[in-house]
């Protein structure tokens, strides 16, 4: 057992041959949750005691689509799982969601024809597009997903193009996102979910509510404030994408906007931060995605806190939620 401790926590053992352009971004990881909060490791090794934790993440690559996006192998001896084709579609969400924001809604909004909605009317805009489309069918399960998809299309952004701005910026909100999903999967462990479900002192809905704060609370660093941008909005395109994913209703879990609503009050940002916005993006996108339809945005607002607000209520008058 004690071998196990010496093992850098957070490291990632590689369970395949990876193919998609994302493992190297993950291996900044150990480093953020050092920065983020120096004794997480510390009580993640108690663990590795009690409850034969390893502290290492199994990195999953597979020919077959993606049967998860991160979970527990084994609540007896437990080893958490991420998978490939979900990074992948992550990263594709991450930069499909700034360059909406930043280019279709931006640099839109001073104009006086503007009326809210995204138009897509350049080779930029389709490639952004065609990126979103190509990461959703990451998700497909075999013998669903085609041999093409399993490899990058070399035509479309990725996160190796240092001249690309919003690759740069994709790269940090895709590894705090993970960072967050992978906090989120610990939070079960540290509170000992498994064996208070068995014992019926907790539901699985409380459970993912307490990993969910858990998660929050370990993303928001008290050491390591100068990226909290950058860092809240990679934990909510991570909520977000988790919705996107399982958008259907489940009495086990929290309502997937519900799980957003709360991240963001828990990060107890100002009105003004952008952090809502992007948050507001990414349930448009959501919205789109499941209805196949343009989601009408809101065109008048005061702060981007209220234009998540109205987009948040337009979504749930849509979909018929209270």
């Amino acid at each position: 057992m004690d071998n196990y401790i010496q093992q850098k926590f957070g490291t990632f053992k590689v369970c395949g041959k990876p193919i998609l352009p994302v493992a190297e971004l993950l291996n900044n990881i150990p480093n953020i949750m050092d920065q983020i909060d120096p004794l997480l490791k510390l009580r993640l090794q108690s663990y590795v005691r009690t409850d034969n934790f390893e502290p290492q993440f199994n990195y999953i690559c597979s020919e077959y689509g993606m049967k998860d996006c991160a979970e527990l192998e084994n609540p007896i001896s437990p080893h958490i799982n991420l998978h490939e084709n979900f990074c992948g579609m992550f990263w594709a969400f991450c930069y499909f969601v700034l360059y909406t924001y930043d280019e279709l809604y931006a640099k839109q909004k001073c104009k006086k024809d503007f009326n809210g909605q995204l138009v897509f009317d350049k080779k930029n805009d389709f490639d952004a597009l065609k990126l979103w489309l190509y990461g959703k069918d990451l998700q497909k399960e075999y013998p669903f997903l085609p041999t093409e998809y399993r490899y990058w299309p070399s035509s479309l952004p990725h996160p190796y193009i240092k001249e690309d701005f919003i690759c740069t910026k994709a790269n940090g909100l895709f590894t705090y996102g993970v960072t967050f999903i992978l906090l989120h999967e610990m939070g079960h462990l540290i509170k000992r979910h498994f064996k208070r479900m068995r014992s019926h002192e907790i539901t699985r809905l409380q459970a993912e509510q307490e990993a969910d704060l858990f998660a929050i609370h370990e993303i928001s660093p008290v050491f390591y404030k100068k990226n909290q941008e950058t860092i809240n909005n990679g934990a909510i395109l991570a909520f977000a994408l988790l919705c996107i994913k399982n958008h259907m209703a489940n009495k086990k879990y929290p309502l997937p906007e519900d799980r957003i609503t709360i991240a963001l009050q828990y990060m107890n940002l100002k009105d003004e931060d952008i952090t809502w916005m992007i948050a507001a993006y990414g349930l448009v996108i959501w919205f789109a995605d499941i209805a196949k339809f343009q989601f009408p945005t809101p065109i008048y607002f005061n702060t981007p806190k209220d234009f998540y607000y109205n987009v948040l209520s337009l979504f749930k008058i849509v979909v018929g939620r209270p």
